[in-house]
């Protein structure tokens, strides 16, 4: 018993003399919390907050956990999945060389590749199927009657031989592909059964969905480049050409109702106007008359009407000097285009190329792409607007930039 007493006695002098170092030294404590603070300081900073989970090995992920239901998905150096409420990292998934434009639909989001479509797992980013496409993608997935629609070309040395094509959203095998010549640069929209694609040859393309039967196609005045996607509201196809024009095309066999010159950009149709980006320009849908026009916004990357409202994003414009102004997040009013608020990014850092804002559940979401010096590697953010007022809710910084289309999504 003695012998055992005496072991025992000896286990605990060492934690006895640590305890009595901490009494006698308490600076040690305080300096271990500093210590712990500067670490996350500088995990924050690169846009690891809270549940990043540190680094990513290749082809894995890194979930946490939360409990708010609405997602925003980004792709960037890698696919990230951000809590929507206050932009803490769900997951982060480096899925190969998968990570282009993004769509979610029915707990799976869909992706491009150099050469192929990726569907991953919206609950933690792993790897559904990967297909590959023989050819380049040259434009944004669409979502349409369980197909994914897309452009390809075979080869980036062979550009005029481009193609539409759809698979099928379960497990990425081919439906069908239509030739469409000189390859398109805009992504096809799909309305009421059938898919429209512009292309750089001048040939706007209308096809049936479901097998890609040719419906009809039309030629641009002096068959100027198509390269923004058309907009399709009402039985009539508003499609931009490259000459400073905008059409409107009967949907049933795209006989022209209309043509308005000098304007330009990806037009979007809302409440019966027409608005186009280059400059910002609102038109009736009916006869394209020309409502109010901003001049001053030359600049715009994108843009979205939700609710009443028309957001914005502009490009930064770098100055003689080397200097860059902008870009900017902007509000406007439908009715005029007056601005309502205008949101810029954070200083020190060199002012951001603002995408096209999403607007979700009393926010606007926006990605953006910075340089920061003109041999460095551009980096990127994600950015939470309050949509009242333009304040910033939270920030996510990302190592690379959300510059391609479709690049964020928010899901419920």
């Amino acid at each position: 018993m003695n012998a055992l007493r005496s072991r025992r006695q000896r286990e605990r002098a060492p934690q006895r003399a640590h305890r009595a170092q901490e009494k006698h030294q308490p600076w040690l404590r305080p300096r271990l919390l500093g210590l712990l603070l500067a670490l996350c300081g500088l995990l924050s900073a690169c846009g690891l907050t809270s549940g990043s989970g540190g680094q990513i090995a290749q082809g894995k992920t890194t979930p946490t956990t939360s409990h708010s239901s609405a997602t925003v998905y980004v792709s960037s150096d890698s696919i990230y999945a951000l809590r929507a409420s206050d932009g803490v990292l769900r997951w982060r998934a480096v899925a190969g060389d998968c990570g282009g434009s993004t769509i979610v639909a029915s707990g799976v989001l869909y992706t491009t590749a150099v050469g192929a479509v990726c569907a991953l797992n919206t609950q933690d980013g792993s790897l559904r199927w990967r297909v590959t496409l023989n050819g380049a993608v040259h434009s944004s997935l669409v979502l349409a009657d369980d197909l994914l629609f897309y452009v390809g070309n075979p080869a980036q040395d062979r550009p005029t031989t481009g193609w539409i094509g759809a698979v099928r959203a379960r497990d990425g095998q081919a439906v069908w592909r239509y030739m469409v010549g000189l390859v398109a640069e805009a992504e096809p929209v799909v309305a009421e059964g059938v898919v429209y694609i512009g292309t750089a040859a001048g040939v706007l393309y209308a096809l049936r969905a479901s097998d890609g039967h040719l419906l009809w196609s039309v030629a641009t005045l002096n068959h100027r480049a198509i390269r923004a996607s058309v907009a399709v509201a009402d039985d009539v196809v508003y499609s931009d050409a490259e000459n400073g024009s905008l059409s409107a095309l009967r949907a049933s066999d795209g006989h022209l109702l209309w043509r308005v010159n000098g304007v330009s950009g990806m037009p979007v149709v809302a409440d019966g106007v027409v608005y186009l980006s280059g400059p910002l320009t609102a038109l009736r849908a009916s006869d394209g008359a020309i409502l109010w026009r901003a001049v001053q916004l030359q600049t715009v990357t994108g843009l979205t009407v939700t609710d009443g409202v028309l957001y914005l994003g502009t490009a930064a414009i770098e100055a003689p000097d080397g200097t860059a102004t902008g870009g900017y997040v902007y509000a406007l009013n439908l009715h005029d285009g007056t601005v309502l608020w205008r949101a810029q990014g954070e200083a020190p850092d060199p002012p951001p190329t603002f995408g096209t804002p999403l607007m979700a559940d009393g926010l606007v979401y926006v990605g953006s792409i910075t340089t920061a010096f003109p041999t460095a590697p551009p980096i990127g953010a994600v950015y939470a607007l309050d949509a009242r007022d333009g304040t910033l809710r939270w920030k996510y910084r990302l190592l690379a930039g959300v510059a391609a289309p479709r690049s964020l999504t928010v899901v419920p």
